[in-house]
Protein backbone atom coordinates (compact mmCIF):
# COMPACT_ATOMS: atom_id res chain seq x y z
CA UNK A 1 0.00 0.00 0.00
CA UNK A 2 2.49 2.32 0.95
CA UNK A 3 5.19 1.75 -2.20
CA UNK A 4 1.87 2.54 -4.26
CA UNK A 5 0.90 6.56 -2.44
CA UNK A 6 2.29 9.03 -5.27
CA UNK A 7 4.15 10.57 -1.67
CA UNK A 8 6.35 7.99 -0.99
CA UNK A 9 9.36 6.87 -2.31
CA UNK A 10 9.04 2.84 -2.38
CA UNK A 11 12.65 2.67 -2.23
CA UNK A 12 13.35 4.71 1.33
CA UNK A 13 10.33 2.93 3.47
CA UNK A 14 11.13 3.01 7.57
CA UNK A 15 9.36 1.85 10.35
CA UNK A 16 8.58 3.63 13.78
CA UNK A 17 6.77 1.59 16.14
CA UNK A 18 6.28 1.54 20.42
CA UNK A 19 5.95 -0.87 22.82
CA UNK A 20 3.76 -3.57 21.21
CA UNK A 21 4.77 -1.93 18.03
CA UNK A 22 7.93 -1.81 18.94
CA UNK A 23 8.63 -5.34 18.77
CA UNK A 24 6.52 -5.58 15.55
CA UNK A 25 8.89 -3.11 13.55
CA UNK A 26 11.95 -5.42 14.67
CA UNK A 27 9.88 -8.47 13.27
CA UNK A 28 8.55 -6.76 9.93
CA UNK A 29 12.10 -5.42 9.53
CA UNK A 30 13.58 -8.74 9.90
CA UNK A 31 11.47 -10.64 7.26
CA UNK A 32 10.26 -8.45 4.93
CA UNK A 33 13.52 -6.51 2.89
CA UNK A 34 11.58 -3.59 1.58
CA UNK A 35 11.81 -2.10 5.15
CA UNK A 36 15.34 0.16 4.62
CA UNK A 37 15.53 1.53 8.12
CA UNK A 38 13.45 0.81 11.55
CA UNK A 39 13.11 2.51 14.92
CA UNK A 40 11.27 1.01 18.29
CA UNK A 41 10.99 2.37 21.38
CA UNK A 42 9.68 0.34 24.65
CA UNK A 43 9.55 -2.90 22.99
CA UNK A 44 10.25 -6.50 23.57
CA UNK A 45 12.20 -9.49 21.98
CA UNK A 46 10.05 -12.06 23.21
CA UNK A 47 6.51 -12.41 24.28
CA UNK A 48 6.50 -14.92 26.76
CA UNK A 49 8.92 -12.68 28.64
CA UNK A 50 6.23 -9.50 28.10
CA UNK A 51 3.56 -11.50 29.97
CA UNK A 52 5.64 -14.07 32.44
CA UNK A 53 8.02 -11.60 34.15
CA UNK A 54 5.36 -9.53 35.22
CA UNK A 55 3.70 -12.59 37.26
CA UNK A 56 5.17 -14.83 40.72
CA UNK A 57 5.08 -18.39 39.86
CA UNK A 58 1.08 -18.61 41.05
CA UNK A 59 0.36 -16.25 38.88
CA UNK A 60 2.32 -17.61 35.90
CA UNK A 61 0.45 -20.79 36.66
CA UNK A 62 -2.83 -19.07 36.82
CA UNK A 63 -2.30 -17.17 33.33
CA UNK A 64 -1.92 -20.45 31.62
CA UNK A 65 -4.79 -22.21 33.02
CA UNK A 66 -6.77 -19.42 32.21
CA UNK A 67 -5.36 -19.50 28.52
CA UNK A 68 -5.57 -23.34 28.51
CA UNK A 69 -9.86 -23.05 29.32
CA UNK A 70 -10.28 -20.28 26.99
CA UNK A 71 -8.28 -22.19 24.20
CA UNK A 72 -11.05 -25.22 24.78
CA UNK A 73 -14.09 -23.03 24.82
CA UNK A 74 -12.80 -21.19 21.33
CA UNK A 75 -12.59 -25.05 20.07
CA UNK A 76 -15.84 -25.96 21.32
CA UNK A 77 -17.64 -22.90 20.31
CA UNK A 78 -15.69 -20.04 17.98
CA UNK A 79 -15.76 -17.44 20.81
CA UNK A 80 -13.16 -16.60 23.37
CA UNK A 81 -12.73 -14.47 26.25
CA UNK A 82 -10.65 -11.82 27.34
CA UNK A 83 -9.14 -9.16 29.77
CA UNK A 84 -8.68 -5.34 30.08
CA UNK A 85 -4.81 -4.32 29.79
CA UNK A 86 -4.47 -3.56 33.17
CA UNK A 87 -5.61 -7.86 34.05
CA UNK A 88 -3.38 -8.55 31.27
CA UNK A 89 -0.18 -6.92 32.14
CA UNK A 90 -0.86 -6.91 36.14
CA UNK A 91 1.91 -4.56 37.06
CA UNK A 92 1.54 -1.47 38.90
CA UNK A 93 3.08 0.80 36.67
CA UNK A 94 -0.03 -0.10 33.71
CA UNK A 95 -2.20 0.04 36.27
CA UNK A 96 -1.49 3.36 37.51
CA UNK A 97 -0.91 4.84 33.71
CA UNK A 98 -4.75 3.38 32.84
CA UNK A 99 -6.63 4.21 36.26
CA UNK A 100 -5.73 7.86 35.72
CA UNK A 101 -6.72 7.19 31.55
CA UNK A 102 -10.00 5.61 32.77
CA UNK A 103 -11.29 8.54 35.27
CA UNK A 104 -10.41 11.21 32.17
CA UNK A 105 -11.81 8.90 29.88
CA UNK A 106 -14.93 6.39 31.07
CA UNK A 107 -15.43 5.74 27.86
CA UNK A 108 -12.38 4.39 27.17
CA UNK A 109 -12.25 0.60 26.63
CA UNK A 110 -9.69 -1.92 25.76
CA UNK A 111 -10.46 -5.74 26.10
CA UNK A 112 -7.49 -7.99 24.71
CA UNK A 113 -8.91 -11.52 23.96
CA UNK A 114 -6.74 -14.02 25.41
CA UNK A 115 -6.49 -15.94 22.06
CA UNK A 116 -4.06 -12.81 21.52
CA UNK A 117 -2.29 -13.14 24.65
CA UNK A 118 -1.78 -16.82 23.55
CA UNK A 119 -0.39 -15.79 20.23
CA UNK A 120 2.03 -12.78 21.32
CA UNK A 121 3.51 -15.43 24.23
CA UNK A 122 4.50 -17.35 20.98
CA UNK A 123 6.07 -13.99 19.71
CA UNK A 124 9.61 -13.34 18.80
CA UNK A 125 11.13 -10.47 17.12
CA UNK A 126 14.23 -11.42 18.16
CA UNK A 127 14.88 -14.16 16.19
CA UNK A 128 14.38 -12.60 13.23
CA UNK A 129 16.36 -9.03 14.01
CA UNK A 130 19.81 -10.81 12.98
CA UNK A 131 18.26 -10.24 9.35
CA UNK A 132 17.68 -6.73 9.22
CA UNK A 133 21.56 -6.02 8.70
CA UNK A 134 22.55 -4.66 6.61
CA UNK A 135 19.61 -2.52 6.85
CA UNK A 136 18.87 0.03 9.71
CA UNK A 137 17.79 -0.44 12.92
CA UNK A 138 17.53 1.75 16.55
CA UNK A 139 16.13 0.47 19.77
CA UNK A 140 15.19 2.84 22.21
CA UNK A 141 14.79 1.29 25.94
CA UNK A 142 13.87 2.88 29.38
CA UNK A 143 15.54 1.91 32.20
CA UNK A 144 13.12 1.84 34.49
CA UNK A 145 10.48 0.42 32.27
CA UNK A 146 8.64 -2.44 33.77
CA UNK A 147 6.17 -3.06 31.01
CA UNK A 148 8.40 -4.16 28.72
CA UNK A 149 12.06 -4.57 30.29
CA UNK A 150 14.55 -3.32 28.61
CA UNK A 151 16.62 -6.72 28.74
CA UNK A 152 14.58 -7.91 25.82
CA UNK A 153 15.94 -4.70 23.82
CA UNK A 154 19.45 -5.56 24.94
CA UNK A 155 19.31 -9.09 23.87
CA UNK A 156 17.45 -7.94 20.17
CA UNK A 157 20.15 -5.50 20.12
CA UNK A 158 22.93 -7.97 20.43
CA UNK A 159 21.51 -10.11 17.77
CA UNK A 160 20.68 -7.36 15.42
CA UNK A 161 23.83 -6.25 12.73
CA UNK A 162 25.27 -3.03 11.73
CA UNK A 163 24.18 -0.30 11.34
CA UNK A 164 22.63 0.20 15.07
CA UNK A 165 22.25 2.00 18.08
CA UNK A 166 21.01 1.41 21.26
CA UNK A 167 19.57 4.25 23.24
CA UNK A 168 19.12 3.88 27.21
CA UNK A 169 16.46 6.50 28.56
CA UNK A 170 16.59 6.98 32.96
CA UNK A 171 12.58 6.78 32.44
CA UNK A 172 9.92 4.28 32.79
CA UNK A 173 7.63 2.33 30.17
CA UNK A 174 4.72 5.07 29.86
CA UNK A 175 6.94 8.53 30.62
CA UNK A 176 8.21 8.11 27.04
CA UNK A 177 4.52 9.27 25.93
CA UNK A 178 5.20 12.58 28.01
CA UNK A 179 5.93 15.78 25.64
CA UNK A 180 9.58 16.16 26.91
CA UNK A 181 10.51 12.64 25.85
CA UNK A 182 7.91 12.62 22.75
CA UNK A 183 10.14 15.36 21.84
CA UNK A 184 13.34 14.18 22.40
CA UNK A 185 12.67 10.12 20.89
CA UNK A 186 10.92 11.52 17.79
CA UNK A 187 14.33 13.66 17.25
CA UNK A 188 16.11 10.44 17.55
CA UNK A 189 14.05 8.86 15.23
CA UNK A 190 14.22 11.66 12.50
CA UNK A 191 17.79 11.32 12.42
CA UNK A 192 18.33 8.07 12.80
CA UNK A 193 16.08 8.28 8.95
CA UNK A 194 18.03 11.37 7.71
CA UNK A 195 21.12 8.75 7.96
CA UNK A 196 19.89 5.70 6.30
CA UNK A 197 16.26 6.17 4.65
Amino acid sequence: FLQEQDEVDPERIGLWGTSNGGAHIAYVAGVDERVKAAVGQVGYGEGWHLFMDLRSETQRRELLDILAADRRVRVLTGRGGGADLITILCNPETRDYFSKVFEERPDFRSVIPWESVEAHMEYRPVDVVHKIAPRALMLIGAEHDEVCRIDGYRKMFEHAGEPRRFVSLPITHYEIYTPEWVEKTAGMALEWYRQHL
